[in-house]
């Protein structure tokens, strides 16, 4: 590069022209300097034609990043309280997983307390099968020893004889036995006990866990005894009057156990009801609980076995088919002493189910005694065909009972045995003097007559010992009174009959045949009657008894029948070699 420089002034270089080297070093700056210079500015410039166009690019880009920052600064206003909501948020989550983590530990320990409860029945069911293949095995030799019982009488514990001092002194003899107190079994000998006593009282008669008798005027039994029986007195030393109270031998008190554990089972429940969706990350840590309690099926297939009863009967739970024979068992532990039944008549009306229905409650009874009738629609049903007797308060059909249908349930009393002997002893005028019954009910029954020959009075005397005396009262030769220890009943032609205990029981007496209808039937060869129908004198007109006779060759009855209520009773006669009535053998007929 050359400069030229126009001179001003003379000189010998005016106008001369100077080359690169001449002009080094002639300015301010140095020629170095200036290219270091237009070196950088070349740099600066970079691809565009001159360095203000790039710095005006570079001030556009500048408000394009200004722009951006403020949107980025308006969506970071947005996200900070969000940011902030999540924050207290995870804190929230965190603080209910910390509740739930602690109540899946408690969970866990109640189902591994369940578990270990488990290994306890399962223990328990082996201790109580034994050497025996199945728990249902031991049921059924259960069954069968409750079967044996029915035919065994009960004599163990009763009071075998009570004598009235004349110095008040009251002595009572007991027969020995055996008793499960609480747990508790108490074995007696034969033994006697003894107390001054108040005319015109009664004592109840308790025996105690540790084997010792007890009087009380109170029939409580105290938690640590159980009542045997009651012995009343009279005005005077020889009346004295003696209950049965001993029911099974068995009395129980309960712990409240089974309570408890259905309250912590609610609690447990209402638990479990407040947990959220988030428990469910902690289902893994029960996977193991579900091995366990895959180990269990064998006992819970035998269990579900033991279930169902030698009539094929499939109860809803163990436990009830076990309350089941234990009503049985206490019914053959009773042999005909069950004095106090419960006297009932419980009408379902039809329309006022809401659906069909199979269960049907009545009071407590005890099962297998035939003391329940069912009627529906006022057909008698047969048990085990159309129903069971599943528990002792409740009824239930082997099909559904339509809505529209009437259900009867009726008490009848306590029958052990379908069949009786009765054998009679007679006085010198020919009347029955003793009759002594021999069946289900074993007992024996003395009559007494007044000066007119009229049955006055009869004494029973029970086969546990126990005395009842029946009274008569007559009035122009009708009873219109009779009483029964104590408890009175009047009867009246045409009218309803209340029994003046607590539990009334409505009869109906037939006794004045003067306002009923009486149908005859005879033999067209002997002339004897045959069979006998009474109806009754109402607008609709319906039967009300049966009888139908068969004689032997000489006249005499051979048998008779009783229909009556739907119920049927066949008597057999037996005569001695002057025709007397030796015994009449009772049984039951189907109608």
């Amino acid at each position: 590069m050359s400069v030229r420089f126009k001179g001003t002034s003379s000189g010998t270089n005016v106008g001369k022209l100077l080359d690169h080297n001449s002009l080094l070093n002639k300015g301010t700056r140095s020629h170095q300097e200036i290219d270091e210079h237009l070196a950088e500015l070349e740099e600066a410039r970079s691809n565009y034609a001159n360095l203000p166009e790039r710095l005006d690019e570079m001030e556009r880009v500048g408000e394009e990043n200004d722009s951006v920052l403020e949107g980025q600064k308006s969506r970071l206003a947005v996200l900070e309280p969000k940011v902030l909501n999540q924050g207290i948020l995870l804190e929230d989550l965190k603080s209910r997983l910390g509740k739930n983590e602690q109540a899946v530990i408690e969970i866990h320990t109640d189902v591994k307390e369940q578990d270990n409860r488990l290994s306890q029945v399962e223990i328990e069911i082996d201790e109580a099968r034994g050497k025996r293949e199945s728990l249902h095995e031991v049921i059924e030799q259960l069954e069968t020893s409750i079967d044996d019982l029915k035919t065994t009488p009960l004599s163990d514990l009763a009071i075998k004889e009570v004598k009235m001092q004349t110095s008040g002194q009251l002595q009572l003899q007991f027969n020995g036995g055996y008793a499960s107190i609480n747990s508790t079994i108490v074995h007696k000998e034969d033994s006697n006990y003894s107390f001054l006593a108040e005319t015109d009282s009664r004592y109840y008669i308790f025996l105690k866990a540790d084997g010792t008798f007890v009087h009380l005027k109170s029939s409580d039994e105290p938690d640590d005894a159980m009542i045997l029986g009651a012995v009343t007195t009279g005005a005077t030393a020889d009346t004295v009057y003696v209950t049965d109270y001993r029911y099974y031998l068995t009395k129980t008190v309960s712990t409240g156990d089974v309570q408890e554990l259905r309250t912590r089972m609610t609690e447990a429940e209402s638990r479990l009801g407040t947990l959220d969706d988030e428990v469910n990350t902690w289902i893994d840590h029960t996977k193991d609980l579900y091995t366990q309690v895959d180990k269990l099926s064998e006992t819970q297939i035998e269990v579900l076995d033991s279930r169902t009863d030698n009539n094929g009967v499939m109860f809803d739970k163990l436990p009830d088919r076990l309350n089941h024979m234990q009503s049985k068992l206490e019914l053959a532990a009773s042999r005909g002493t069950v004095e106090n039944q419960s006297v009932f008549r419980i009408e379902y009306p039809p329309d006022i189910r809401s659906s069909e229905q199979r269960s049907f409650q009545c009071p407590k009874y005890s099962i297998g005694s035939d003391g329940v009738e069912v009627l529906l629609d006022g057909i008698r049903v047969t048990p085990g065909e159309d129903y069971i007797e599943y528990t002792d308060t409740e009824i239930r059909f082997l099909y559904d009972v339509p809505v529209d249908s009437r259900v009867t349930l009726l008490s009848r009393g306590s029958i052990i045995n379908t069949s009786t002997t009765s054998e009679y002893e007679y006085d010198g005028s020919g009347r029955i003097s003793r009759e002594k019954i021999k069946g289900g009910i074993n007992r024996v029954v003395d009559y007494r007559y007044d000066e007119q020959g009229n049955l006055a009075e009869e004494l029973i005397t029970e086969s546990d010992g126990q005395i009842k005396t029946i009274k008569y009262e007559r009035e122009d030769g009708r009873i219109i009174r009779k009483s029964n220890n104590g408890a009175m009943y009047f009867y009246l032609q045409g009218s309803n009959v209340y029994d003046d205990r607590s539990i009334k029981q409505r009869l109906t007496m037939l006794e004045d045949m003067e306002e009923q209808d009486i149908v005859y039937e005879y033999d067209a060869e002997s002339g004897l009657i045959t069979k006998e129908t009474t109806y009754n004198n109402d607008e609709n007109t319906s039967i009300i008894k049966i009888l139908e006779y068969t004689y032997n060759p000489d006249g005499s009855v051979d048998t008779e029948s009783v229909e009556c209520n739907g119920a049927k009773l066949i008597k057999k006669y037996v005569y001695d070699s002057q025709g007397n009535i030796l015994r009449v053998q009772k049984r039951k007929g189907g109608v």
